[in-house]
């Protein structure tokens, strides 16, 4: 579906290793990439980025589509809120993912306006629970 219907940018900096979950980061970063694939209309790109900024590592997920209304902005990490959309076909799979970036210490930011695509950024910070004091 993704090659039907994205062309993918990709821009990464040399990032350090970061205390996580890695298989659980992976279905996170997978439902965030078919969150915005879906509200793709025809053809759009997917970017995907990642850096560093203060204390944490972020990966970034962004897409060109028809992006959300700010009303189903504010509610699409919850798993029980109508149908948002293409969003909608993520199922419960943000609301999930957002539990796994905040049990590892991090946060999920998105941004979307109608029209013009949405963007995820996780952040995971660079030291582990017990270093930070959690």
């Amino acid at each position: 579906q993704l090659r039907r219907k994205a062309s993918v940018e990709r821009s990464f900096v040399k990032l350090p290793l970061v205390p996580c979950r890695p298989q659980e980061l992976m279905q996170v970063f997978l439902n965030l990439v078919l969150a915005g694939v879906h509200t793709i209309e025809e053809q759009g790109q997917l970017r995907l980025a990642a850096g560093l900024e203060g204390g944490f590592a972020w990966v970034e997920i962004a897409v060109d589509g028809a992006g959300l209304a700010p009303e189903d902005l504010e509610r699409i990490f919850d798993p029980f809120a109508p149908a948002q959309g293409g969003v909608a076909q993520a199922g419960l799979g943000l609301a999930i993912s957002r539990q796994i970036v905040e049990r590892q210490g991090g946060r999920i930011q998105v941004e979307s306006q109608p029209g013009r695509g949405m963007r995820f950024r996780v952040h995971l910070p660079l030291t582990a629970p017990a270093e930070r004091g959690d």
